[in-house]
Parts: C-alpha cells; sequence; structure tokens
C-alpha cells in the first residue's frame, strides 16, 4: 500500500537533493525574511555557516529550530508551495544525520516545531509541510507520530480532507491503519496515540 500523503496544495514530494549554495541561501532567506518583531540574532547566519562548514546537519538544524524568527520566515512566504519549498531544504538534512536515533529525534522536533511555530491563518501552510515531512520520511514510528499530528491540524483547518473521499479519508479508515499499522511495525502505545487522533479528528 502506498504511503505517500497527497495533497491539493502540496509541492511536489521528490525529495530535494541540498546542495552547499543551497543550504547558504536558506539560512540567509530566513535570516533577511525574520519580522521586526522575531528578528534573527546576528549570531544566526554564522554559526549556521560553522555547522555547513563542518558537514554539521545536526547542528544546523537545531541552529535554525532554535531561532524563533527563523521559524516564523517560514511561514512568511506567500504561498504554500514556497512554503513547502523552504521546508523541504531543511527536511532533506534529517537524511545526511549518520545516527539513526538522532534522526529520528530531529524529526519529531522539525514537526512539533513547525507545529507551534506558525500564527493565525498559518493552519494550512503548517499542513503542506507536516505533509511533506510526511512523505520524506520512511521509519515507521516518524509517520505514526506524522499522521497523528497531520488528522489533529486537518481537522480545524482543512476538515473535508477527512471526508472519505478526501485526501486524508483513506488514511483514517480503520482497514487501511491497521494495513499501515503492520508496515510501520509500531508500539502499543504509538497505536495508541494515533487512533486517539483520529478519533479526536472525527468528533
Amino acid at each position: 500500500m502506498a504511503q505517500t500523503l497527497l495533497m491539493p496544495f502540496e509541492a511536489s514530494s521528490t525529495l530535494v537533493n541540498v546542495a552547499e549554495d543551497a543550504e547558504l541561501r536558506i539560512i540567509h532567506l530566513l535570516a533577511t525574511n525574520s519580522s521586526a518583531s522575531t528578528p534573527c540574532p546576528t549570531t544566526f547566519v554564522p554559526t549556521c555557516e560553522a555547522c555547513i562548514a563542518n558537514a554539521d546537519a545536526s547542528g544546523l538544524l537545531n541552529t535554525i529550530l532554535d531561532e524563533p524568527g527563523a521559524v516564523r520566515s517560514l511561514f512568511g512566504f506567500e504561498t504554500v508551495e514556497e512554503c513547502v519549498g523552504a521546508f523541504s531544504l531543511l527536511a532533506s538534512l534529517l537524511d545526511r544525520i549518520s545516527d539513526a536515533q538522532e534522526s529520528q529525534r530531529m524529526t519529531l522536533k522539525l514537526a512539533d516545531t513547525i507545529g507551534a511555530g506558525g500564527g493565525n491563518g498559518d493552519g494550512k501552510k503548517c499542513l503542506a509541510m507536516l505533509v511533506a515531512l510526511y512523505n520524506f520520511r520512511s521509519d515507521g514510528s516518524e509517520k505514526c507520530h506524522l499522521l497523528a499530528k497531520i488528522v489533529t491540524l486537518a481537522a480545524s483547518v482543512s476538515p473535508e480532507l477527512l471526508n472519505s473521499s478526501g485526501a486524508l479519508g483513506t488514511f483514517i479508515e480503520p482497514q487501511t491503519l491497521k494495513v499501515l499499522e503492520g508496515q510501520w511495525n509500531i508500539e502499543v502505545a504509538e497505536r495508541r496515540n494515533l487512533y486517539k487522533a483520529v478519533i479526536g479528528a472525527m468528533d
């Protein structure tokens, strides 16, 4: 069974190959696009550049995600597609983290930070970025966590996606969830959290 979520507002789910110059462009873009109310500090770009020079993907992601101005900049792009494009450059860094546990930790941190980083009216941008991250990742535990977040957010910003004919509809049918659980090989607690999210979204 395909595990790719297709959204009407989602950019291509093809994993972006990030070259060094692209990394440099995105950090400068995040810094310059940060708002006057939450500007990135002057140390932000040099710190990111040092991580790039040292091939420290985890350090680069941590630096970006720990800077509120940079996170807000992701939501500052005019269209959903532009947001997903910039976000995809960050998400692709996860594959550069050699340690599996650290990669998983950073995936969940990326999802949680994006989920909390949007303001009023940013729900669809956040949802599109989470869907892109779901499509990028292959680890079952990560996909379970991400699907729960996606379903919960979709219920508030795009409930039509949860209908039987919606993009998420087939993913939350009981038979489909059981198949996915088998493919993901997830723990009981993870399964419980996913079902809790689905039930809450349908209330």
